[in-house]
């Protein structure tokens, strides 16, 4: 019986020693996609308003900057430079906004940047998915380094505000594209969002949004 007991545990041993470095490896998830997903689930599929508001980065709302000039206009004013509590109530307008009226239930059905079914902004996405480093045909979202995106996109001294502010050291930038409705749930406008994360301690936080058919 002893014998049998310890073959049994050095079997065992043995299994637990091949797995420990695949396995770990496996269970392991970025922590880059970890706070990409959990926003975008209190945002878009839960749309827990409060939770989502706790991935911004707390400095962001001290500039009026958090989303992009072109976007902000019905959330934020320049005279708000300076108010958190202006600030923070025209991001949480801005993602109401963007939480409403959307098409899905699911973060698997509200994305839909691998459908046919992208009207507008195909060549943007297909451009950033040369330089993604997930896998957004599985995930549905883009993740890219920003120092990617700066050397593939003409822009790059729209970053030099946030440059100043942050350590863009391991910032990335994500990508989503999904559709908004009208109010009769029928037909809609399909919008891409970019938000720019930096590490914020063990995390990561939102410093700033941006709608680029708009700014465009």
């Amino acid at each position: 019986m002893f014998k049998k007991f310890c073959v049994s545990l050095f079997v065992l041993s043995n299994s637990l020693t091949l797995c420990s470095s695949p396995c770990n490896a496996t269970k392991r998830t970025d922590s880059r996609k970890r706070a990409v997903v959990r926003f975008l689930n209190d945002w878009l599929v839960r749309k827990d308003i409060p939770a989502a508001l706790r991935s911004f980065h707390r400095k962001s709302f001290t500039y009026v900057s958090v989303i992009d000039r072109c976007a902000r206009e019905d959330y934020i004013t320049d005279a708000d430079q300076g108010n958190p509590t202006a600030i923070e109530a025209g991001v949480r307008k801005f993602l109401t906004a963007g939480s409403s009226h959307i098409k899905g239930h699911s973060l698997d059905n509200i994305l839909f940047l691998v459908s046919h079914d992208v009207p507008e902004q195909s060549a943007y996405l297909s451009k950033l998915r040369k330089i993604a480093f997930n896998e957004p045909t599985r995930d549905r979202y883009f993740l890219m380094l920003l120092s990617s995106v700066k050397q593939s996109f003409s822009s790059k001294d729209d970053w030099d505000e946030f440059e100043k502010r942050y350590d863009l050291k391991n910032a990335f930038v994500s990508v989503i594209q999904y559709r908004v409705l009208n109010e009769n749930h029928r037909y809609g406008d399909d919008v891409v969002v970019m938000m720019l994360w930096v590490r914020l301690g063990a995390s990561w936080g939102i410093v700033f949004v941006t709608v680029p058919s708009c700014s465009a």
